[in-house]
């Protein structure tokens, strides 16, 4: 299913430019060795991160799921001297891919890249202490990181869910997957909690953004 009317999303693709010319490369990297290559966050999410990033000047931010780091540098790209991004993955086949476009952006003394699953990560970090949560990892345990991640979100600080309309498989009752399920089932527990705002943003495949009150 077409989320955007592929005339529109073309039309976004060619505004949407690469705000920096390292993650071109790392995009075209990508393409050539990577499996699943349209995991990547590309220039139009990317740019998102970068100005929604630029704009909450977080302290902390912690990203589940780096896959070759495309929005990691765009984060940390937009993060001041002394915040810190951590961003967790667990395939170790293809982490040299980041840890070398982290290099190559002068990133390292933001990012902080460890392969450890997020489930084991989240419940050492101190409650309250996250500006800016972005999830993109595996879809199955979204429901699980949010209900860990809640009391470690600063008031005024943000949830990211990346994929949250899963390609419109999400309004498809009655084709539904273990997947599937646990997107809509995070979606329903980030909006009708009472401490977040939340909305749901058609970038790409979908972001929800949930402000902590």
């Amino acid at each position: 299913m077409e989320i955007v009317h592929p005339e529109i999303q073309e039309y976004i693709r060619r505004y949407s430019m690469h705000i920096r010319p390292e993650l071109e490369e790392l995009e075209r990297e990508t393409y050539l060795k990577v499996m699943l290559p349209h995991m990547i966050s590309g220039a139009e999410q990317g740019n998102f991160l970068f100005q929604f990033t630029a704009a909450l000047n977080p302290k902390l931010v912690i990203e589940l799921g780096t896959f070759t780091g495309y929005s990691a540098i765009c984060m940390a790209s937009a993060m001041q001297e002394g915040a810190k991004l951590i961003t967790l993955d667990v395939n170790d086949d293809i982490s040299y891919i980041p840890i070398k476009y982290f290099d190559k952006c002068n990133l390292n003394e933001i990012i902080d890249f460890q392969l450890i699953p997020g489930l084991d990560f989240l419940p050492t970090v101190l409650d309250e202490s996250i500006d800016l949560l972005f999830m993109d990892a595996d879809k199955k345990n979204y429901p699980k990181y949010f209900q860990i991640a809640d009391s470690k979100i600063k008031s005024g600080g943000y949830i990211l869910i990346d994929n949250i309309l899963w390609n419109g498989r999400v309004t498809q009752k009655d084709s539904i997957n273990s997947d599937t399920q646990a997107i809509v089932d995070v979606t329903n527990m980030v909006m009708n909690h009472p401490q977040y705002f939340t909305t749901i943003l058609p970038i790409r495949d979908g972001i929800l953004m949930a402000r902590k009150k």
